[in-house]
C-alpha cells in the first residue's frame, strides 16, 4: 500500500537499490543459492591462481634485472645497443569451471537443444496432459520469511506442504497413471516373450536356409557362365580335328565293308552301287566340310 501511494515506478526502485549497493557494498555477504555459491568460489580460485602466477613472474624478472645490473657495467654498456626487447607475458587461461550436479545448477542458466532433441521431446510429451503451473501459492501466504528460508535449507518441511497443493496432487495422479500403464504394457510384452522367441528361431532358420540357397545359386551361375561363354579357338580346333578323324574312319569303314561283301553280307547287295555311292559320298562330304572349317579357323 505504501508503494502504491509513493507513485514510484518499479524500475526507479530497482535502479535506486542497485545504485545504493554499488556505492555502499555490504561487508558481510552470504550467498544462499548453492549454484551462485559454487560459481563465486570458482571465480575466486581462478583469480587467486592468476594473481600468484603474475607475482611470481614479476619477482623473477626483478631478480634477473638486479643480477644483470651488478654483473658487469662495461658488458652492459657494450650490449646496450643490442638489447632484446623484454618478453611479453601471456597470462594463463583460467581453469574451466568445475562440473556440477543437476541440483546445483542455477535457475538463470539456459540449456540449448538442437532440432533433433526438440523433436524427440515434443513427440514424448505431446500426449501428456500436464496441469497448468499455478500463478499463486495460497499455502505459502501465511508463512514468514524465516520459515520460507528454513524450508529452502531443509527440504523435510517443504515436501509435506507441497503435497497439499492441487498441482502436486494432479501431477502425482498422472505419475501413477503412467506407472500403471507401463506395468500393464510390460506384462503384455512378457507374455509375448515365448512366441517372439519362437519367431526369432524360425527367422534364423529361414535365414540360414536362404544363405545356403543363395550359395547354391551362385555356384550354378558360375557353371552357367562357364558353359555359355564363347569357346576358345584351340578347343574348337581340337573338337573339329577329332570329328574329322571320325568321319574319315566312318567313310573308310563303309568302303571296306562294301568291298569285302559277297552280295549277301552286311555290306548290302553288290549290285546296289548307287546306294553305296550315296552313303560313301555323304560321309566323305561331312569329312571335307569339317576339314575345311578347321583350315578356315586356323587361317583366321
Amino acid at each position: 500500500e505504501q508503494f502504491m501511494n509513493s507513485r514510484l515506478l518499479l524500475s526507479q526502485v530497482v535502479n535506486a537499490v542497485v545504485k545504493h549497493f554499488q556505492l555502499h557494498p555490504p561487508l558481510n555477504l552470504r550467498i544462499v543459492d548453492q549454484g551462485l555459491k559454487d560459481m563465486q568460489a570458482s571465480i575466486r580460485n581462478s583469480q587467486t591462481t592468476s594473481n600468484s602466477q603474475t607475482r611470481s613472474t614479476n619477482n623473477n624478472s626483478n631478480s634477473t634485472t638486479r643480477n644483470s645490473n651488478g654483473y658487469n657495467r662495461s658488458a652492459a654498456t657494450r650490449s646496450s645497443s643490442t638489447t632484446s626487447p623484454p618478453p611479453i607475458y601471456t597470462p594463463p587461461s583460467p581453469p574451466p569451471p568445475p562440473k556440477r550436479e543437476r541440483s546445483q545448477l542455477h535457475f538463470s542458466e539456459v540449456v540449448t537443444l538442437d532440432s533433433n532433441d526438440k523433436l524427440s521431446i515434443s513427440s514424448k510429451i505431446e500426449n501428456f496432459s500436464l496441469p497448468e503451473p499455478p500463478t499463486t501459492y495460497p499455502e505459502f501466504n501465511s508463512l514468514t520469511p524465516t520459515q520460507i528460508t528454513n524450508m529452502l535449507t531443509d527440504n523435510t518441511n517443504l515436501f509435506p506442504l507441497l503435497s497439499q497443493t492441487p498441482t502436486f496432487t494432479q501431477t502425482e495422479q498422472i505419475k501413477n497413471t503412467i506407472l500403471s500403464t507401463n506395468q500393464i504394457t510390460s506384462t503384455m510384452n512378457l507374455s509375448k516373450e515365448e512366441s517372439l522367441s519362437n519367431l526369432y528361431d524360425e527367422v534364423m532358420e529361414l535365414q540360414s536356409s536362404l544363405k545356403a540357397k543363395v550359395d547354391t545359386l551362385e555356384s550354378l551361375k558360375e557353371k552357367q557362365l562357364e558353359i555359355c561363354k564363347p569357346i576358345s579357338k584351340e578347343k574348337v580346333l581340337k573338337y573339329l580335328k577329332k570329328a574329322t578323324r571320325e568321319s574319315m574312319k566312318e567313310s573308310d569303314d563303309c568302303a571296306t565293308a562294301w568291298l569285302d561283301s559277297d552280295g549277301d553280307g552286311e555290306g548290302g547287295d553288290i549290285k546296289d552301287v548307287n546306294g553305296f555311292i550315296d552313303s560313301f559320298l555323304s560321309q566323305r562330304i561331312v569329312h571335307h566340310v569339317r576339314n575345311a572349317k578347321m583350315e578356315r579357323i586356323q587361317n583366321s
